[in-house]
C-alpha cells in the first residue's frame, strides 16, 4: 500500500540479478502495489577484469556475461537508456553491474569489498577458496582493488544511493555477524545502513582507504569497542546528573581512529 517500502536485493549472484531487475520490479504495480522500492545489493558488483595469467581456462566475468546474454532472452531487462548506450554485440554490458549501475534509477545501497573473496579466488585459482593469496599474487589483487574503486559510482546528492566499500577479505556480509564490525573510512556498515533506511534521500560513497591486503578487517572491532565505551561513559555521566538516557541519535559521520589503529595487520 502507499507509504510501504519494498527492500529488494540479494547477495552475490542475487545482487547481480537485482541490479538488472530492480527498476523493472519498481515499475510493476502488479508486484509491489503502491509501495516504493529500494535495492540492497551485497557483494555482486562484477567488474571487467582479466583473470590472473596463471589461471588458464577460466572465463572472465565479462565472458560469462556475454555467454549469459546469448543463452537467455534478457531483452526486457536491458533498460531503455542502457540499451541505447550499448548497441548490438555490446548489449551484454547491460547485464553487468559495473556498466549497468550508472543507468539504475531505483535508490540502492551497494556493499562490495575491494578485496571480495569470490572475485579474487575465482580469478586467481578458478574456484572459490578461503585461502589467503600469497605475496606473489598480491600485485594482481591490488589491481583488482583499484578497478573496483574506479567502477563504483559516485552517487548524486539526494539520490537515495549509497556505496559502501570496505577493504576486508570477505564475500557477502549483510547476513553474517561480521555485518556489525565491517567498516569503511571510519563508518560502521550497520550505522550507514540504518541511516539509509531511516532517510530515503541519503547519498554517500564510502570507500576504505587503508593500505595493505585485508587492511580493513580489524578496524570494525575497534570502532564497536569505542562505541560501547562512549555509551557507557554517557550513561555514567547522565546517572551522576540524575538524568535518563534519551534515544540515541544515529549518524554515519566517520569516527577518527588513531594512526596506530589504522596500520594494516601483519600476515604470517
Amino acid at each position: 500500500m502507499e507509504g510501504d517500502r519494498v527492500v529488494y536485493g540479494g547477495g552475490s549472484a542475487g545482487a547481480r540479478g537485482a541490479f538488472v531487475t530492480m527498476d523493472w520490479i519498481a515499475s510493476m504495480p502488479s508486484i509491489v502495489g503502491k509501495a516504493s522500492v529500494v535495492g540492497l545489493l551485497d557483494s555482486g558488483f562484477w567488474i571487467p577484469i582479466s583473470p590472473h595469467p596463471s589461471n588458464v581456462g577460466w572465463a572472465s566475468f565479462g565472458q560469462q556475461m556475454r555467454s549469459s546474454y546469448n543463452m537467455i532472452n534478457a531483452s526486457f531487462l536491458l533498460g531503455d537508456t542502457c540499451s541505447q548506450k550499448y548497441l548490438g554485440e555490446e548489449q551484454w554490458k547491460c547485464l553487468m553491474p559495473a556498466y549497468r549501475v550508472k543507468f539504475v534509477r531505483t535508490p540502492y545501497f551497494i556493499v562490495h569489498s575491494q578485496y571480495d573473496k569470490f572475485a579474487l579466488t575465482m580469478n586467481l585459482w578458478g574456484h572459490y577458496s578461503f585461502a589467503v593469496p600469497p605475496p606473489r599474487l598480491l600485485p594482481w589483487v591490488f589491481s583488482y582493488r583499484q578497478e573496483v574503486r574506479r567502477y563504483l559510482p559516485e552517487p548524486t546528492n539526494n539520490s537515495g544511493k549509497v556505496v559502501f566499500s570496505p577493504a576486508s577479505y570477505f564475500h557477502c556480509v549483510v547476513t553474517t555477524p561480521q555485518f556489525w564490525t565491517t567498516v569503511a573510512n571510519g563508518t560502521l556498515l550497520s550505522d550507514a545502513l540504518e541511516q539509509w533506511l531511516d532517510n530515503p534521500y541519503t547519498s554517500r560513497r564510502m570507500c576504505e582507504s587503508c593500505q595493505g591486503f585485508d587492511c580493513g578487517s580489524h578496524l570494525g572491532n575497534l570502532l564497536q569497542m569505542r562505541k560501547l565505551q562512549l555509551k557507557k561513559l554517557r550513561k555514567l555521566r547522565l546517572r551522576r546528573l540524575g538524568k535518563t538516557d534519551p534515544a540515541p541519535v544515529q549518524s554515519i559521520q566517520p569516527v577518527r581512529l588513531p594512526a596506530t589503529m589504522l596500520a594494516p595487520p601483519v600476515l604470517v
